[in-house]
Order: structure tokens, then sequence, then C-alpha cells
């Protein structure tokens, strides 16, 4: 399943190497967020809200953030 992601188009010019080492976390997991390969995990959204300088919610569409936040009610 490929989810709706606007992660690269957020990321701009940046390199995904930069906003990788800026949230702190690896290129691999990066880009597969990026692809909508992966959701970003609970422990890193904040990380990547600050390396991107949006909310999740600019990210992913609202019927993904339900699935999230299901998830984390769970």
């Amino acid at each position: 399943m490929k989810l709706a992601c606007a992660l690269r188009e957020i990321r701009g010019d940046r390199s995904l190497r930069d906003v990788a080492e800026t949230a702190g976390v690896n290129r691999g997991l990066l880009s597969d967020l990026e692809r909508g390969r992966r959701l970003a995990p609970d422990r890193i959204v904040r990380a990547l809200e600050v390396a991107y300088g949006q909310p999740a919610h600019a990210w992913y569409p609202p019927e993904v953030l339900l699935v999230i936040q299901r998830d984390e009610e769970a």
C-alpha cells in the first residue's frame, strides 16, 4: 500500500541527507516516508515537523491522520 504524503514536496531543494540529519533519522527511513511506503513512527513525528518546518497535517491527508490517531488510541 502506498500512502499519500507530501514530504518530498515540502523538502524542496534541501537534500535528503540534510533533512535526515536535522531530524536524527537515517536516510532510508526518510526516503520510505517521502515515497509513502511507511508511516512516520510516533517517536519521530515531532523531529520531522521541526526538520521539515511543517506540522504533520501538512504532509498527510486527514484520512491518514485518522489512521494514525486510531493506532495511538489502541
